[in-house]
């Protein structure tokens, strides 16, 4: 059996894995140092151009932390084990940093600090909304500029024309 594969197991019967000096990985979440990280909060592990580890979680656009990789033993192991045990969470149980399910109306809500409701009902489109949370735009701004104009059937009848 690879290494991966009897941390995973260990992991799944409950033991406490570590990975170096301030990083481990539990039933609770992921530890690094004093900050502990949900699993079902995570995005993605990875590495930067320097080879230390990049934690993004959902409903964040900048990473969480970045991990000296001077830190931990076995890189590649933490990214692999991690990643895996985050692609096996269903996506129902998946939560954004806000509490929400990643990308429901609750999320995209909580991260801009406006009812995505209201703004459909007023007549933003889903467009609209994306350049907010992208950061192509602040609320402000979009509600300044107004909702784009939407282009029915009526406007396509005319184009054809």
């Amino acid at each position: 059996m690879n290494s991966t594969a009897s941390m995973l197991e260990r992991y799944h019967l409950g033991e406490t894995i570590r990975f170096g000096t301030g990083v481990k990985l539990n039933q609770d979440g992921l530890f690094v140092g004093q900050e502990q990280i949900k699993l079902n909060t995570i995005q993605s592990l990875s590495l930067d151009e320097s080879g230390n580890i990049v934690i993004r979680q959902l409903g964040m656009a900048e990473p969480r932390l970045v991990v000296h990789a001077i830190t931990v033993d076995g890189v590649d192991t933490v990214l692999e084990v991690v990643n895996g045990l985050v692609r096996e969470i269903p996506y129902t149980r998946r939560r954004s940093v806000t509490g929400w399910p990643p990308g429901s109306i609750g999320d995209v809500s909580a991260r801009i600090g406006y009812d995505v409701r209201d703004l459909l009902i007023t007549g933003y489109t889903d467009a609209d909304v994306l350049e907010v949370t992208t950061g192509r735009c602040t609320l402000e701004e979009l509600l300044e500029r107004g909702p784009t104009p939407k282009r029915g059937w009526r406007w396509w009848r005319q184009r054809r024309r």
